[in-house]
């Protein structure tokens, strides 16, 4: 990935707080890719095998709810809520940015990456 890439997505409020060890890390694997418009990347119910960043552009739009989680979950990484589908399931709202912040924490504190 180009440095001006990596500056874009440095920028980006889900990594801005991300300290330098974290972020490259993170994109030591990364690529940027470019998609035509309407193209379909991932499904409800689908397993996702990449984290994707949408850095320019917009993936479907539906307002909702956010219900937070209870004491039970206080300490629940990655999950900053749930909210209720029109169907009536229950959907986690993940925090993308706590997940990649523990996922690089727990690759430096188990000698996996360097910091």
């Amino acid at each position: 990935m180009r440095a001006s890439e990596l500056e874009l997505i440095r920028s980006l409020p889900l990594f801005a707080g991300m300290t330098d060890a974290h972020f490259e890390l993170l994109v030591r694997a990364a690529f940027l890719q470019r998609f035509p418009p309407q193209v379909l990347l991932i499904k409800e119910g689908d397993l996702p095998d990449f984290l994707h960043v949408v850095v320019d552009g917009l993936v479907g739009e539906q307002e909702i709810v956010i219900k937070p989680l209870n004491s039970l979950f206080a300490d629940a990484v990655g999950v900053s809520g749930v909210t209720i589908l029109g169907d009536g399931r229950v959907a986690p709202i993940v925090d993308a940015a706590s997940l990649v912040k523990a996922y690089t924490e727990e690759r430096l504190s188990l000698g996996l990456a360097s910091a």
